[in-house]
């Protein structure tokens, strides 16, 4: 693992340590600096969620990613720092009525018998602090984990301040390799929410800013902005100034194609 280059490309300049402050401190680095995104699911190209085209695409090639990907990375960062981590699968429920399979990818970390959910890959509604693995936990207000019989329910606030919920999870330890029909299912199926939108996500200090389709949108507390992308050259302009996302000219070609028969 290339640690250099993903501290330089976080923003990262202390010593790590293998504790809670510098777990912290690195995935807020990363979800201010690493976009979630699921472009190439609408450019035709393959995601492929091995170690090696992880690192390529995120730090070589400056993209963002979807779960697989933007918490593939952390996980190989973390492990490279002696942290203890593992896979846990989770099932989307926000925006369904029926039960869901698992496609979703969290992790989970150790800290001496103490565990964190870590996840920055959620379309960009993430807590980018660790989450102790208990219920009722409460980050500045805004997430919370409810267990329910033998599984987790992740909830944040929505636009009312009323709990919404996300995903659910069991604390059953998976391999990333057991993530690969999942990551087909979500870059092809058209049942899937990754091809059904195009969506961006990253935090900047005190603001959230989404992009799902054609509508762009900056969140800071309970306030929210919205602007109607109507144009190549806006999209262009939103993804690079506020997600680090380049693109070349036929890649902005196909997306605002697709934005514009969704909106």
């Amino acid at each position: 693992m290339r640690l250099e280059k993903y501290f330089q490309r976080i923003g990262y300049q202390k010593k790590p340590e293998n504790n809670l402050k510098t777990l912290t401190e690195i995935m807020k680095l990363q979800s201010r600096s690493i976009a979630f995104e699921n472009l190439d699911v609408h450019l035709g190209k393959e995601i492929e969620i091995n170690d090696d085209a992880i690192r390529d695409k995120l730090l070589f090639h400056k993209r963002g990613g979807y779960c697989y990907e933007v918490n593939g990375l952390l996980a190989q960062v973390l492990k490279s720092l002696g942290f203890k981590v593992d896979f846990l699968g989770a099932r989307t429920i926000l925006g369904y009525q029926e039960k869901r399979p698992i496609t979703h990818m969290i992790l989970r970390v150790d800290l001496e018998g103490v565990f964190y959910i870590c996840d920055l890959g959620f379309t960009g509604y993430n807590s980018s602090c660790p989450i102790p693995l208990k219920s009722g936990y409460y980050d500045n207000g805004n997430f919370m984990l409810v267990k329910d019989l033998n599984y987790y329910k992740f909830k944040t606030k929505d636009s009312k301040n009323n709990w919404l919920s996300l995903y659910s999870f069991e604390n059953i330890e998976l391999d990333q390799v057991d993530f690969q029909l999942a990551n087909y299912y979500n870059s092809n199926s058209s049942d899937s929410i990754c091809t059904q939108k195009i969506i961006c996500g990253i935090e900047e200090n005190e603001k959230s800013y989404r992009l799902v389709n054609n509508i762009f949108s900056i969140k800071k507390g309970e306030s929210i902005i919205k602007e109607k992308i109507e144009t190549k050259a806006r999209l262009n302009e939103i993804l690079e100034k506020i997600f680090g996302i380049f693109l070349i000219d036929d890649e902005l070609t196909i997306l605002f194609s697709v934005m514009k028969e969704r909106s």
